[in-house]
């Protein structure tokens, strides 16, 4: 058995977004397991849950859906504005994030793979109450936020070292960059 997490990687290049930690513990797959009922192998045919514990606990909660959005999420540009967006072919895991989301009154669409906003009053929101500790996804939203500059997703990497040791997870109501 063996768990694998993807982490950030702030270095930006094609492919580069992402590191793997693979765990060969059976004991960290079992406690995971048992814990908190996440399953063997794929995460998709496996139909991964967030744990009740987790949706029940406003903290977790928020923590959870600024991993899964800083993971499987975006914040793009979209049209003349930016969206949140969580995709995933489980589901079973948008319906939970779109139930955080809302329970946050965040989100305000759904379609069968995808949930998010698309109102700016919204993302601001996200930011103030959830944060992220996707690069990426602080830049675009900073820059809109402070400057009302779009950053197209090959424009993003270019401001990377002027963000570099900012606190995170990065608040809208933390420290500013």
């Amino acid at each position: 058995m063996r768990a694998i997490w993807g982490i950030p990687n702030h270095q930006g290049g094609k492919g580069n977004n992402l590191v793997y930690a693979q765990l060969f513990s059976k004991k960290v797959c079992e406690y995971m397991h048992n814990k908190w009922a996440i399953p063997y192998g794929d995460k998709i045919k496996g139909v991964a849950m967030i744990p009740n514990a987790v949706m029940e606990d406003r903290k977790l909660a928020i923590c959870c859906l600024r991993g899964l959005i800083d993971t499987d999420g975006s914040v793009s540009k979209d049209g003349n504005g930016i969206s949140i967006r969580f995709s995933s072919h489980n589901k079973t895991l948008v319906d939970q994030v779109e139930d955080i989301g809302k329970s946050l009154g965040i989100f305000t669409f759904r379609n069968p793979l995808e949930t998010g906003t698309r109102s700016w009053n919204n993302v601001v929101e996200y930011f103030r109450v959830v944060g992220s500790s996707n690069l990426r996804h602080i830049v675009r939203f900073h820059k809109r936020f402070s400057e009302n500059k779009l950053l197209r997703k090959s424009k993003v990497v270019k401001y990377y070292k002027t963000y570099k040791g900012i606190s995170l997870p990065f608040r809208l109501d933390g420290p500013v960059v």
